[in-house]
C-alpha cells in the first residue's frame, strides 16, 4: 500500500530583507532620538545658576554654591528643604518649587516673636516653643518673658521647647490680647500705661503675670490666676478695674483670684 505524502506547511516569509531593514532603521531613529533628547537634557538652558533662585528669605552664598551648575532635573527638593528647615531655624512653612527651565522658587514663613524665655539667657520664641534668636544677656523690650524656676539652661536656635506649662503661658498671651485687657485699661484716664510683662509658669495650678508701667518698671501689678479659669478671670479683671480700681492703679501691689472673694492688696 503507498504511504501518502505529507502536506508542506506554508511557512509565512516575514524574515526578509525588508523586515531587518525595517528594525534597523526603527533602531537607528529610536538612537538618534535618545542621542537629541540627552543633548538637551544635558544642556546649560537646565543648568542652575546665580540668578536661577527667587527666595523670599535671605539665601546665602553657601546654598548657591550647593546646586549651582546642576542640572534642574537633579535637584532633590526634599533633601534641600531639610537643609533649608536646618540653617534657617527662624522660618517655617518652607515650601521649594522647580520653574523650568532653571529657575527654583523658595517661600518662607517668617517666625514671630510672641515671648521671650528666661534661662540661662533671654530667648524669643514663636507660637510654638521655637527658639529664633540665640539669646541675648538682657531682656528685650516689647515682649513678655516667661519664667519657670524650675529650670535653667542655655538653649540653641532652632530648638523646640514647647510643653504644657509654655502652651498655658501662650494661652494666657492669647486671652489678654483677644479680650483687649490692655486697651480696656490703658483707655481709661491713667498718667501711666500698663503692658503684660512677666509670666511665671513655675506651678502647676497656677499662673501669675505682672502688668508693668510702661514708664516705671516698679510700679506694677502682680495678678495670680488659677490655670484652668484664665477667659474668665480675664474677664473679672478688666471689669473690676473699671468699676472699682480705675482711680487706685498706681497704688495696687497684687489681685489674686484664686479664691471666691477677689483679694486685692495695695502698697503700704
Amino acid at each position: 500500500m503507498a504511504r501518502k505524502k505529507r502536506k508542506k506547511r506554508n511557512i509565512p516569509k516575514i524574515f526578509t530583507v525588508k523586515f531587518f531593514i525595517r528594525i534597523f532603521l526603527s533602531l537607528l531613529f529610536l538612537l538618534s532620538l535618545w542621542g537629541i533628547g540627552y543633548k538637551i537634557y544635558r544642556a546649560d538652558f537646565f543648568k542652575i545658576d546665580n540668578q536661577s533662585l527667587d527666595s523670599s528669605l535671605k539665601v546665602e552664598d553657601n546654598i548657591i554654591r550647593k546646586i549651582k551648575d546642576k542640572l534642574i532635573f537633579n535637584i532633590d527638593l526634599g533633601q534641600l528643604r531639610l537643609y533649608l528647615k536646618e540653617q534657617y531655624p527662624g522660618y517655617k512653612n518652607i515650601k521649594i518649587v522647580k520653574k523650568f527651565p532653571n529657575n527654583i522658587q523658595i517661600q518662607a514663613e517668617k517666625r514671630k516673636a510672641v515671648a521671650q524665655i528666661r534661662q540661662k539667657k533671654f530667648y524669643l520664641v514663636d507660637q510654638e516653643g521655637v527658639v529664633i534668636n540665640q539669646g541675648s544677656e538682657n531682656r528685650l523690650q516689647g515682649l513678655p518673658i516667661i519664667t519657670n524656676t524650675a529650670s535653667g539652661r542655655y538653649l540653641t536656635k532652632g530648638e523646640n521647647v514647647y510643653n504644657q506649662n509654655l502652651a498655658a503661658a501662650f494661652k494666657l498671651i492669647k486671652v489678654i490680647k483677644n479680650k483687649g485687657l490692655l486697651e480696656a485699661i490703658n483707655s481709661l484716664d491713667q498718667e501711666y500705661k500698663f503692658e503684660l510683662s512677666d509670666i511665671n509658669i513655675s506651678s502647676s495650678k497656677t499662673i501669675y503675670f505682672y502688668l508693668t508701667n510702661q514708664q516705671y518698671y516698679q510700679s506694677r501689678i502682680k495678678i495670680i490666676i488659677n490655670r484652668q479659669e484664665l477667659e474668665e478671670k480675664i474677664d473679672l479683671l478688666s471689669k473690676l478695674i473699671k468699676e472699682k480700681l480705675e482711680d487706685k492703679l498706681s497704688l495696687i501691689r497684687y489681685i489674686d483670684f484664686r479664691f471666691q472673694k477677689v483679694a486685692v492688696g495695695f502698697k503700704r
